[in-house]
């Protein structure tokens, strides 16, 4: 009578292919691989009439998303891939209330966590043979977070030939992010000869691992109306801060 279900279920299994070709000692390498694609997401929701003047809805998703073998194709061999895995979570709420006969506020709030990590396959050092082949670890190691929280609040309502709308909005949100890339080093050689002889033009490494993280906060409030001067003439004013 004064409630309503939602429940949904959803996932995709795929893949694309990348073309390897690459010159290497033992000879040609031609081959094709596959970069499979996993998702996945759930979302269940309440509708709940509180009153007959007043509704309040909840939601909830959850979506999960994983990508292998990227960073493989051209003269990047099998060896090189790297996998990518990115999650969310987020919580949805409003508040629709009718506030005697000319009133109505929304109320709406959402918060959001969304991860994402990238990992390598292979720990090796990376080796790469210009317009030859790339092989060893891909070198990829990150994690980003982000949590975002939104609150937002519109109220209508009229007098006279007045027509207002009031509303105030408030934002915060946590990032951070850890980078460690190229922590096994990566040897380039000019050519198949260099290789061959062991003789790298470049060795570079990263050391350490970079972490970013930061967090910010803005609010704005605002108010407008929308004045009938005439049959055939409007008004609008408002401010914003």
């Amino acid at each position: 009578e004064r409630t309503s279900f939602l429940f949904s279920v959803d996932g995709n299994a795929s893949y694309d292919s990348q073309t390897i070709v690459a010159e290497t000692l033992e000879g040609r390498v031609t081959d094709q691989v596959r970069r499979p694609i996993d998702r996945a997401e759930v979302t269940a929701a309440i509708e709940h009439a509180l009153t007959k003047n007043q509704t309040l809805r909840l939601e909830y998703q959850h979506r999960d998303d994983r990508r292998r073998n990227l960073g493989v194709g051209d003269f990047s061999l099998q060896e090189r891939a790297f996998t990518r895995e990115t999650g969310l979570h987020q919580v949805r709420g409003s508040l629709n209330s009718v506030l005697g006969k000319s009133a109505f506020n929304e109320l709406r709030i959402e918060f959001r966590a969304d991860d994402t990590a990238q990992r390598s396959q292979s720990p090796d050092p990376a080796i790469v043979v210009i317009d030859a082949f790339t092989r060893g670890g891909a070198g990829i190691a990150s994690d980003r977070d982000l949590k975002a929280l939104d609150l937002v609040n519109n109220t209508d309502f009229t007098i006279g030939k007045h027509v207002f709308r009031a509303g105030l909005r408030f934002e915060a949100g946590a990032y951070r992010q850890l980078d460690g890339r190229n922590a096994n080093g990566t040897f380039t050689f000019g050519s198949l000869e260099g290789f061959a002889a062991g003789r790298p033009n470049t060795y570079t490494q990263r050391l350490g691992q970079a972490e970013t993280s930061f967090s910010q906060y803005q609010a704005g409030v605002y108010i407008q109306d929308d004045f009938r001067v005439t049959k055939n003439l409007s008004l609008s004013v408002g401010v914003r801060e």
